[in-house]
């Protein structure tokens, strides 16, 4: 550490004293501030006197147990060490091990207790933030949520046929579950939008995360949408009274129809469905989606998969002749 700080600062002190005017300080002091500044050393990527307090001090403010500390997930560097040691913490989707691992500032909302480590599940428990999304990626579940989560098997083939005694019997405890996972996992997908959105270059970190959640949400839908057919199958009545469960009136004497969903495929990967109403107009329709992925429909235009005649927003969403 103390070896390249002195380097850092001689490559300072040596762009410091070119021209002002020179058109190679102006662009090698740009990049030496901003790499310095990604890393973590100095606090802002604007004055080139901060590259000469680069100190090892420095660098040992960035490392792994030091960044715990600050954050408090450690009361202090000896209990950190340990805990990163034991293999507890992980940055990203990466298991450290090695207290001497240097954060940078993009890693540093990344830094978080292993999926599987007791510590996690105690702080978590202790928050009351335990939710259904956590419990899921836990092999061999069988914790109650609104009665037995059968196994999901999502990833399974036969993911439409391959369901538990509990489930045959009583499916709606899954689809309520399944339902909260799915809230879970778009909050988490409207946060990494929120968070790195703006980015011209974001994060690799985050295009993983992202592309897994949003893979996770889609079967979760997938699954969500078997399990209502089936349902519908063994029991119409049974579905068509899980579907207005909520609501708080029941109109007997009304002839209860189908609901009707569209499908929209929007920025980003993402997808969401909306439920198709007379009266209500394609923009009413998606704008709530469009507001939670900070979207507005003037950014965006609607076509039809496979064609590229554009779609009014002030249509009637009835009107529309799609799946």
């Amino acid at each position: 550490y103390n070896k390249l700080s002195r380097e850092i600062r001689e490559l300072a002190n040596k762009i410091k004293d070119l021209d002002a005017s020179n058109e190679f300080r102006t662009e090698s002091s740009a990049q030496l501030l901003e790499k310095l500044y990604q890393m973590g050393l100095i606090p802002t990527r604007w004055d080139l006197a901060l590259a000469t307090n680069v100190s090892a001090s420095s660098f040992c403010r960035r490392r792994l147990p030091s960044v715990m500390v600050r954050n408090k997930m450690s009361e202090n560097m000896k209990e950190a060490t340990k805990y990163i040691e034991q293999g507890h913490v992980r940055v990203g989707p990466e298991v450290v091990k090695d207290p001497a691992f240097l954060v940078t500032r993009a890693l540093e909302d990344f830094v978080t207790w292993v999926d599987g480590s007791a510590i996690r599940r105690h702080v978590m428990e202790y928050n009351d933030l335990r939710d259904d999304f956590e419990m899921l990626e836990k092999e061999n579940c069988s914790r109650k949520i609104n009665g037995n989560i059968p196994a999901l098997s999502i990833n399974s083939d036969n993911m439409s046929t391959s369901t538990d005694s509990d489930d045959v019997a009583d499916p709606t405890y899954e689809i309520r579950n399944i339902q909260s996972i799915i809230n879970v996992t778009r909050e988490n997908i409207d946060a990494l939008n929120a968070k790195f959105a703006g980015f011209q270059h974001p994060p690799s970190l985050y295009l993983s995360e992202y592309q897994e959640l949003t893979s996770k949400l889609h079967n979760l839908e997938l699954r969500e949408r078997t399990l209502r057919e089936l349902l519908q199958c063994e029991s119409p009545d049974r579905s068509e009274e899980y579907s207005i469960q909520d609501d708080s009136k029941k109109f007997d004497t009304l002839t209860r129809q189908p609901k009707v969903f569209l499908r929209a495929h929007l920025p980003n990967q993402q997808r969401t469905s909306v439920q198709v109403k007379e009266g209500v107009t394609l923009r009413d329709a998606l704008s709530k989606a469009l507001k939670l992925r900070n979207l507005t429909c003037e950014m965006c235009e609607v076509v039809r998969t496979g064609n590229d005649l554009v779609i009014p927003w002030d249509i009637d969403i009835t009107m529309i002749d799609a799946e």
